[in-house]
Parts: structure tokens; C-alpha cells; sequence
């Protein structure tokens, strides 16, 4: 996957987190979303996205979330609303 390609899907998969309820959205709701959406990914890709919009501060494990990755549900953070802001998304 490209540079560009790979920016584009981190910014669907915030879309996809800034969307959900405040209860968040699971790994497999969001990975359904983006195949849907015409994106060749993995599980293990896209967890590997998580990990990196978690550590950018972009989103968060909702607290309260089952420990186990494919349970786990993800909302954004204040960052990732005012990123989505910035590039005129929200």
C-alpha cells in the first residue's frame, strides 16, 4: 500500500471511530466497513493502523472494552475530532 493510499485509510478508519456511538466500534465493524469501501486489509493491518492512530493520539480503546483485540472497541479523542475538523470532514 502506498503513502497515499495508507493516509486515506487511517482517515476512514477515524471516520469510521468518530461515527460510532459513544460506546466505540470493534475491529471487526470497522475492517467490514473499509472492504465495503473497496480496501484490501487484513485483521493484522488494520490492527497494526490502530496501534499507530492510538499512539498519534487520534483514538482510544473505549474504557471498559473487553481485553480481547477483536472485541475491543475504539472512539476518537479530542485530536482525532479537531484532525477530522481540520481537513473539513466533520
Amino acid at each position: 500500500m502506498n503513502a497515499e493510499t495508507l493516509e486515506l485509510l487511517r482517515e476512514k478508519i477515524l471516520m469510521q471511530c468518530r461515527a460510532a456511538s459513544s460506546r466505540g466500534i470493534t475491529i471487526e465493524t470497522i475492517l467490514r466497513g473499509l472492504q465495503i469501501a473497496g480496501y484490501v486489509v487484513d485483521q493484522e493491518q488494520l490492527e497494526r493502523e490502530l496501534r499507530h492512530l492510538v499512539s498519534a493520539g487520534l483514538i482510544q480503546p473505549i474504557a471498559g472494552a473487553s481485553l480481547t483485540p477483536a472485541l475491543r472497541r475504539y472512539g476518537t479523542t479530542a485530536a482525532g475530532d479537531h484532525e477530522l475538523e481540520r481537513r473539513g470532514l466533520l
